[in-house]
Formats: structure tokens, C-alpha cells, sequence
């Protein structure tokens, strides 16, 4: 006899098995992280799953966590029987209830980041709340974004054409160089000797002057001028 299950087991067990399904079913369901950007509108999905019990929602209230206190601000309420409520807040304005709970923020600013709280009172369910992180990002213009594709696409134009000319050799202040190494290439003392050079005859009478019979008689006249301003200035001195 001990061994039989008696009649108040048998009942526990009873409601055990049809209410606990029906209890583990209803939940909220939610994105726990969610990306809005500035001057767009973001929408904080907050379900509430009734499960096999079929429970109503009468009141959705969303609150704002402060990051100090960790308490939390009441932003706005919908209550089946009153209608919604917007609280006085930084949001209010920009922010409304759409469907059954869902929260939308018009118009994001940075300042709206943080964290809400979806808080559902359900009969005969009772009370469910979860918590949704929103985190806001700077939306970029267009048409800085093509501004900064313009200027990358120059910079490679660039350092591609700069590569050919280094290749090629086609650098205007490297000619210009090699131009001036060619002309600086001669001794500037040098003296410029020519050979059976004639002077013009003037109005057609014969020339006096004659140029030296042969390079090695040009040679000594330079050595004898050399050995003559030396001589002068030793005597400066």
C-alpha cells in the first residue's frame, strides 16, 4: 500500500503537468542589444508570448535606466483601459508605442543611448519585464562619404603617376639636374684653346694676325703664360 500513490499526489501531479507548460510559455520577447543612428527613428521590439493560457495584456510600461543610479525613469505608459501617457522626459515627444509594445524613439540623438526596460502586466499571467541596451552611432552625410572616396581615389592617381615617373625617368627637376652636372662637368679655369683660328679681314684686306702653326706651340704659350703669372704673383707678394 505504501507503494500506491495516493489521491492529493495524484492531484499535484495533475497540475503540474497541464499549468507548467502553459506558465513556462509566457515570457516577453526581445532583442537584448539594438543599434539606432542619429536622426533616424529605431524601434525597441518588445513581444509578450501569452502562451496556452491566453493571457491579456492591460498596461506596457517602458522606463529608462540611469547609468548612476541604476534607477529607473518612467518614459511612457499604455494602459488598455486609459490610454497612453507620456512622462516628462528628454524623450518625450519622440517617443510613441506602436502594436501592442513596442517602443519607437523618432528623431535619435546620442544622448538616448542606454538601457530600457519593457515592463508587461498580464492577466492572469502577471508581471514580465526584460531589457533592451540601445546603442546609438553617428549616421555619416553622403556626401562626405563621397568626399573621402574622391580624395582616396586621388591619392592612388597620384602615387601611381609618381611611380611611372620614377620608372621612366621622366622627372622634370631630375633632367634639370643631370643638365647641370653635364655643364658643370668642365673645369671653370679652364682655358679654351683654338687651332688655326684666322681673324676676318676687314673690308677685304688680309688678316695680320695668324694662329699658332700647331697645337704643341699652342701648349708652351699656355705653360709660359702659367709660369708668368706665377712669377707675378710672387712678386705681389
Amino acid at each position: 500500500m505504501d507503494a500506491l500513490i495516493q489521491p492529493p499526489e495524484v492531484l499535484l501531479l495533475l497540475l503540474s503537468t497541464l499549468l507548467l507548460p502553459a506558465l513556462e510559455a509566457q515570457r516577453l520577447e526581445v532583442q537584448p542589444k539594438v543599434t539606432g543612428y542619429t536622426n533616424d527613428d529605431v524601434t525597441l521590439h518588445c513581444r509578450f508570448i501569452p502562451g496556452a493560457e491566453e493571457s491579456k495584456v492591460d498596461i506596457v510600461q517602458w522606463n529608462l535606466v540611469s547609468t548612476e543610479s541604476k534607477a529607473q525613469e518612467p518614459i511612457v505608459v499604455f494602459d488598455i483601459h486609459l490610454g497612453t501617457d507620456v512622462k516628462e522626459t528628454h524623450l518625450k515627444g519622440r517617443v510613441n508605442i506602436s502594436g501592442e509594445s513596442d517602443l519607437i524613439i523618432h528623431n535619435v540623438q546620442m544622448s538616448d543611448a542606454g538601457t530600457y526596460k519593457c515592463r508587461v502586466i498580464a492577466f492572469p499571467g502577471g508581471v514580465f519585464e526584460e531589457s533592451i541596451q540601445l546603442e546609438v552611432q553617428e549616421r555619416k552625410k553622403p556626401e562626405l562619404v563621397a568626399v573621402r572616396v574622391v580624395l582616396v581615389l586621388l591619392l592612388i592617381a597620384l602615387m601611381a603617376a609618381t611611380v611611372y615617373l620614377v620608372f621612366t625617368g621622366r622627372f622634370p627637376w631630375r633632367q634639370k639636374g643631370l643638365q647641370q652636372e653635364d655643364v658643370t662637368t668642365a673645369a671653370p679655369h679652364d682655358d679654351v684653346i683654338y687651332v688655326n683660328v684666322q681673324r676676318a679681314a676687314f673690308d677685304g684686306a688680309p688678316s695680320t694676325h695668324t694662329a699658332p702653326a700647331n697645337v704643341n706651340e699652342v701648349v708652351l704659350r699656355g705653360q709660359q703664360r702659367t709660369q708668368e703669372e706665377e712669377e707675378e704673383m710672387e712678386t705681389d707678394l
